[in-house]
């Protein structure tokens, strides 16, 4: 009797490997390049550096700087306005439930970029140098103190789609102005402050008008009132 030739076995197909993640952009070596991105400010300088160890594991170059009574944490810096916008969408895509804001350094201005580094960790990133201000002249005394009315403040936040922002209130003083501030930082959002006729004035942004909208709804959620400027 004749005897079936036995069924080969089916061919085993490997599974394809998944496509790799494009690259970061790499952080600019002057440390007084112009973009850095914001991503997260706190009253407690324990929580601020805890959120920095959690960026720079994840590989990203950090340091931290002040705004105010804030500890912030920041990415960068990067020469590139571009650069930034692609590391602010990689971190608003990721899970650390932050929405990065870019902000745009002055070398001559008080701002978030003059800080001082984060504490060392593994050379999985390179960590900015904080930026050095200008020396006074020998023939020129310092001031014994600024002025009561000068503001403490960031420079303007800055976008390439020239976004707009969200006006979230508007106080005597930058101390009452602080719990609205350090509410807003628990949310995601850095507030920058701005002075006119004579208040304080927080402003959250920039934002395109997708953004815009989703933010305003995100602080209505929260019992926070906002409108756009």
């Amino acid at each position: 009797a004749a005897v079936a030739a036995p069924t080969p076995a089916p061919a085993v197909v490997a599974p394809a490997p998944a496509a790799p993640s494009a690259p970061l952009p790499s952080a600019a070596a002057d440390p007084e390049a112009p973009f850095r991105v914001s991503v997260g400010a706190f009253g407690n300088a324990d929580n601020a550096a805890r959120q920095a160890d959690i960026f720079r594991n994840a590989g990203y170059p950090v340091f931290t700087g002040t705004q105010g009574n804030l500890s912030i944490v920041l990415v960068g810096p990067y020469q590139d306005e571009a650069d930034a916008l692609t590391v602010a969408a990689r971190i608003r895509s990721g899970a650390f439930g932050v929405d990065p804001v870019i902000y745009r350094f002055q070398s001559d201005a008080a701002s978030a970029a003059s800080s001082t580094p984060a504490p060392a960790a593994a050379p999985a990133a390179p960590v900015a140098a904080p930026a050095t201000p200008a020396p006074t002249p020998a023939s020129t005394p310092a001031p014994s103190a600024a002025p009561a009315a000068a503001p403490a403040t960031v420079a303007p936040p800055v976008s390439a789609a020239g976004g707009r922002f969200l006006q979230v209130g508007a106080f005597g003083s930058p101390q009452s102005a602080q719990p609205l501030r350090e509410r807003l930082a628990s949310l995601g959002f850095a507030a920058s402050e701005v002075r006119e006729d004579g208040m304080v004035k927080l402003l959250v942004g920039p934002f395109d008008e997708a953004g815009l909208n989703g933010a305003r709804q995100r602080l209505s959620e929260q019992g926070i009132q906002s409108f756009p400027r």
